[in-house]
């Protein structure tokens, strides 16, 4: 059997339908009959019941639709694979990072694999604000973005990969009284102004800082609001607030701060790859690969 052969089951499979099926195929109804016949003698198995009605797949038909599915969809990505790498392809990937988040573990070997496999592919990072990653990427600006999962559902419409785990964490500067406290908990922070970005830079983050407050400590948080995260980690950094971040933060290498991983709630802020569907640059798909393999 090949994979043309493939190609014909499947398209009847999904059509149930000879006739919208050839046509599907640009192919005769009587050729495709045909090489269904062949396909049913080769593996000595009835795939499809025939009636009046149209077609019908059988139980060894049902199986063998799914697992062709797999191969077909594993065959074309190998072949676009080999097209690529048979290309040499030139061209530029655009990757933006939110401000502050440490990306150690993710960015040195994406780089070393395309310096090794996509040589002729320039990777460009830079760092953005919440705000800016969500509206450079929906302009089609910035190819993928990486950062919190909270922050990309504010746009339901992006596709997204999942990176990694990581976990929320209180971030004190290191000369606060609390710095010297061995855990914390939301409760500790009754009447200590938090730095937070402004709502119009991230809605979701926000209301997941205050939604946890209420739900952990019952009481609204003062909040000092301020237009960008690295302004949030300038005033952290520098002592003069504390902050609910993240324990993937830039941040959590800096001897002038204290973090402290959330010991009272369950929740999670995963790392995610997100990107457009409506982008079309063949090195996006490349990126995708990878981090699709690596997860």
């Amino acid at each position: 059997m090949n994979i043309s052969q493939i190609r014909y089951f499947l398209e009847t499979a999904k059509c149930l339908n000879l006739t919208k099926a050839a046509q599907n195929l640009f192919i005769t109804q009587p050729t495709l009959g045909r090489q269904l016949i062949k396909i049913e003698s080769e593996l000595n198995v009835l795939l499809f019941i025939r009636s009046n009605k149209g077609l019908t797949l059988t139980p060894a038909g049902t199986v063998l639709f799914q697992e062709f599915s797999k191969i077909i969809t594993d065959y074309d990505t190998a072949v676009e694979k080999a097209s690529l790498a048979s290309q040499c392809i030139d061209g530029t990937l655009n990757i933006g990072i939110l401000d502050g988040l440490d990306v150690s573990s993710l960015i040195p070997d994406l780089i070393s694999y395309f310096e090794t496999n996509h040589p002729n592919i320039e990777i460009i990072l830079k760092r953005e604000s919440f705000f800016a990653l969500l509206d450079k990427l929906n302009q089609n600006k910035l190819d993928a973005s990486i950062t919190f999962a909270f922050h990309l559902s504010e746009m339901p419409d992006l596709s997204r990969l999942f990176l990694k785990q990581s976990c929320p964490a209180f971030v004190v500067p290191i000369k606060h009284p609390l710095a010297q406290k061995e855990t914390l908990t939301f409760s500790d922070f009754r009447d200590i102004p938090l730095a937070i970005v402004k709502k119009r830079e991230c809605p979701s983050g926000v209301d997941l800082i205050i939604d946890s407050f209420q739900k952990y400590a019952s009481f609204y948080p003062k909040l000092h609001f301020l237009d960008s995260m690295a302004d949030v980690v300038l005033w952290v950094e520098s002592g003069l607030r504390c902050a609910v971040l993240n324990v993937d933060m830039d941040l959590r290498r800096s001897e002038a701060v204290k973090l402290f991983p959330f010991k009272d709630m369950r929740e999670v802020n995963n790392i995610e790859l997100a990107y457009s569907n409506d982008n079309h640059n063949f090195a996006l798909t490349l990126l995708k690969d990878y981090y699709a393999q690596k997860a």
